[in-house]
C-alpha cells in the first residue's frame, strides 16, 4: 500500500492498477481481528514466498473503489 505520512487514510491497489482499496490509517490501532499468514499454494504463488501476510478488518472500515466493475468472485 501507498500513502503519504501526512494522510489519515492508506490507499493500495491491485497489480493492473484499476482496483483500489482505502482505509483509514486509525482502523489498524485495533488488529482484534488478527493478523494471519496464509502458506497455501495459491498465496504462495501471487506473492513468490512462502507464505502471504494478511490483516483482516471490519468491512465498515475498507472502501473498493472499482469504477469499472472489475471484480470477479469465483
Amino acid at each position: 500500500m501507498s500513502s503519504s505520512s501526512a494522510s489519515s487514510e492508506l490507499i493500495g491497489h491491485c497489480l493492473c492498477g484499476e482496483i483500489k482499496v482505502k482505509i483509514e490509517r486509525e482502523s489498524l490501532n485495533d488488529i482484534s481481528n488478527g493478523a494471519y499468514l496464509c502458506h497455501c499454494e495459491n498465496c504462495k504463488r501471487a506473492g513468490g514466498g512462502l507464505c502471504s501476510y494478511g490483516l483482516r478488518l471490519p468491512e465498515d472500515k475498507v472502501v473498493v473503489l472499482d469504477s469499472k466493475s472489475l471484480i470477479k468472485k469465483y
